[in-house]
């Protein structure tokens, strides 16, 4: 990517041929595949809103949980947060997570759950929210052009995509200014925008553990070589196949793109969804079968809080690894920096047969574990928590709970 170049791409998720396909990756050259390669940081923001006051949705946690997991695997380092009740907690964290981004990276917030236009704008709705009418979206609901402001302003050279599937089903409100579905709009140069749906209609929150638009981005995003609006194309494809898809669901795109992009170049040999899916579509491999991916999970989230003498319980699992030969580090955010938990005289959790691990820690807005070897030696404080690579194996990153 040349510097000084500013590129956005905005997958909103609210969104062919395989010939066209293979035909794009022949294209791409070598040269093309390590620039892509060059951007080594990759950061993102993921947000499942389920549990609404009302129109509660099943999947968008799943969803947000699953694309966690695919994205770390893609080399993300990922920030997850459940339900986020009000639109104050939604400027903060994106506000956080922005703040913590480096030039030079990729930027992607994913979000799944209720969204809304109204005026002619865009709006993402939090779980607490209850609308009766445009004033209340206005009020309530975070708005997209001020997620697009906060991401693109702060920093340059840039590569920044959202993921909104954010249509799903309606919200049982009515207006003048109120329409169904999300409206259609542009982004600067070097944007790349992807509905789920078309826009001006309602997404499906699905028949199975995701809904339909992430299900199937979920089966093809991990496909080597791939560009981003040939991904799209096949994810449409699917999406439009689906016996499933009762609500005629459109995955619609719009891009003024004038650089490529791969979420996977082809060359990190990553372990690719092989086998039959739900349709029996098999993906195609000359490789060998890959090692198990490495993943380490907080299921037990500690409320948020502060003071050096406030301790709860936290703990997770880890799958893909040797547990004799691997530890947990735990980190608690306190303004901004992250403490190491514990105690700085005890930073290492030990982690069960079964893959599971558990201990204490003190209280913070946001906790974090990594999954590391048994020669890592952690900092006992830091503003920036520690990527994937070398002596540490993964990381996951939640914000507290309620």
């Amino acid at each position: 990517m040349r510097k000084g170049s500013r590129v956005l791409l905005t997958l909103v998720v609210c969104f062919v041929s395989m010939g066209d396909a293979q035909q794009s990756r022949a294209n791409l050259s070598s040269n093309q595949i390590n620039e892509q390669q060059a951007y080594e940081r990759r950061f993102a923001l993921v947000i499942g809103n389920s549990a609404y006051s009302q129109g509660s949705l099943k999947n968008p946690i799943n969803d947000a949980e699953s694309m966690a997991a695919v994205l770390r695997h893609l080399h993300f380092e990922v920030t997850l947060a459940r339900d986020v009740e009000t639109k104050d907690e939604f400027a903060r964290l994106i506000k956080e997570w922005g703040n913590e981004i480096p030039g030079d990276s990729v930027a992607l917030f994913y979000y799944a759950g209720h969204g809304v236009q109204a005026g002619g704008k865009n709006y993402l709705i939090p779980t607490s929210a209850v609308i009766f009418n445009e004033q209340d979206i206005i009020n309530k609901g975070m708005g997209l052009d001020t997620l697009m402001d906060a991401m693109t302003k702060p920093k340059s050279n840039q590569l920044n995509i959202v993921i909104l599937d954010a249509c799903r089903n309606e919200l049982p409100v009515r207006g003048e200014n109120i329409a169904r579905g999300l409206v259609a709009f542009s982004g600067p140069r070097g944007t790349y925008i992807a509905y789920s749906t078309a826009p001006g209609s309602v997404a499906s929150d699905g028949t199975g553990a995701n809904g339909l638009f992430t299900e199937h981005l979920l089966d093809n995003i991990e496909e080597p070589s791939l560009t981003i609006e040939d991904l799209f194309k096949l994810v449409r494809r699917d999406v439009i196949a689906d016996p499933s898809n009762k609500m005629k669901q459109t995955p619609w795109d719009a891009s003024s793109m004038v650089e490529p992009f791969l979420f996977n170049p082809g060359e990190w040999h990553l372990s690719s969804r092989v086998g039959p899916t739900n349709k029996g579509k098999q993906h195609q491999t000359q490789s060998p079968p890959p090692p198990p991916k490495i993943i380490i999970r907080i299921t037990i989230v500690p409320p948020r809080g502060a003071g050096p003498d406030i301790v709860d319980e936290i703990g997770g699992t880890v799958s893909g690894v040797d547990v004799n030969e691997s530890k947990v580090v735990i980190f608690a955010l306190g303004g901004s920096t992250w403490y190491v938990q514990p105690l700085t005289t005890e930073p290492y959790t030990s982690i069960n047969k079964d893959g599971t691990w558990k201990s204490d820690t003190h209280l913070g807005s946001e906790y974090a574990a990594l999954l590391v070897k048994q020669t890592y030696k952690p900092m006992d404080m830091t503003t920036r928590l520690p990527a994937v690579g070398g002596d540490v194996l993964a990381v996951e990153r939640v914000t507290a709970r309620k």
